[in-house]
């Protein structure tokens, strides 16, 4: 993250606007992608996406065996906003199904 703040701001970009080189965008891919056009990647995060919230809302209604309790380290982190659950909308499977 840093290397690009760093980076952007050697190349002459103004202070205010170094907040939007702060970041890595998490996309795994087996080739090279296009920046101009749709394309197929093999994985992006899901902050990326972009799905309206009903959606998940409608998810979180349809499998509610998806809702899990907060671990303490994500119960004290300065974004949960005083949740003590979240849905896992995305299951992660290691290996073949």
């Amino acid at each position: 993250m840093w290397v690009s703040v760093g980076a952007a701001a050697r190349a002459g970009v103004p202070d205010d606007m170094l907040k939007y080189f702060a970041g890595d965008v998490c996309l795994n891919t087996s080739r090279a992608l296009p920046i101009n056009e749709i394309t197929q990647v093999d994985q992006l995060a899901g902050g990326l996406m972009l799905i309206e919230s009903k959606v998940f809302t409608a998810l979180a209604d349809r499998y509610p065996e998806r809702k899990y309790t907060l671990y303490d380290g994500e119960l004290e982190s300065k974004f949960n906003r005083g949740r003590t659950f979240a849905y896992e909308f995305y299951r992660r499977i290691c290996g073949p199904t």
